[in-house]
């Protein structure tokens, strides 16, 4: 059976029995196979630790981002490692991300820098779905949940798809009214997306270049273009 690469993405010290424990709840699936630094113990010989995880993040079929109170090391690029891993990843695949927050009893507590990292993952138009524990045991069930969601979505599509393909698997989901479909026509550069509504054509497109950048922006985009069309 083929196994699902996965990387789990945090600060590590301050993580480390949060890290251990989505570990353990993944391989006691014996779907996956665990990557990166701890816990999955890669020793990545050959290449900088910058240059290994960023591989990771890039190649792993999923990517789980642990958020806790701690930004972590800066790299030279002024962000911690752990978010150029998460934008890695998105650029990869933004539909391969799982993201758990860990609950801090003090939101003072939480440094400003990741303060900003979370609420640029847990944007409401622009960011992810978030799974928000505050025990080890909480934690272990949120990360179970999270990874059947995302198994039950994923083995409808498959590995095959690309950066794009997802974005039009996800737009020809939506609809603005009951019935509606689009005829969807994509280029090089452009993806359009086509509706016959009430004997009226109705289309909006966007750039490719547009996607990459805001992917769940252009969807939100799409969403609220909806809504024009049916206050007429």
């Amino acid at each position: 059976m083929a196994t699902i690469n996965t990387m789990i993405s945090s600060t590590v010290r301050d993580l480390v029995r949060d890290r251990k424990t989505v570990g353990e709840a993944l391989s006691a699936t014996r779907l996956v196979n665990l990557i990166g630094i701890e816990p999955a113990r890669s020793s990545g010989q050959g290449s900088s630790p910058y240059v290994r995880t960023m591989d990771f993040a890039t190649s792993c079929d999923l990517y789980i981002l642990i958020l806790g109170h701690r930004y972590g090391y800066i790299t030279d690029s002024g962000v911690s490692a752990t978010e150029a891993e998460f934008d890695a990843a998105c650029r990869a695949d933004p539909t391969k991300v799982i993201v758990l927050l860990k609950r801090q009893t003090q939101r003072s507590l939480t440094e400003p820098k990741q303060q900003s990292f979370i609420d640029k993952v847990c944007d409401y138009h622009r960011g992810y779905f978030v799974n928000s524990y505050a025990t080890v045991a909480q934690l272990a069930d949120a990360t179970h949940h999270a990874f059947e969601d995302w198994l039950v979505e994923r083995s409808a599509v498959g590995r095959g798809l690309n950066y794009f393909d997802h974005f039009v698997r996800l737009a020809s989901q939506r609809s603005p009214f009951p019935g509606v479909r689009p005829d969807i026509r994509t280029t090089d550069v452009t993806i359009e997306l086509t509706y016959i509504i009430a004997r009226t054509t109705k289309s909006i497109h966007f750039d490719k270049e547009q996607v990459y950048r805001d992917f769940w922006g252009c969807l939100f985009e799409l969403e609220e273009r909806f809504s024009d069309w049916r206050r007429g």
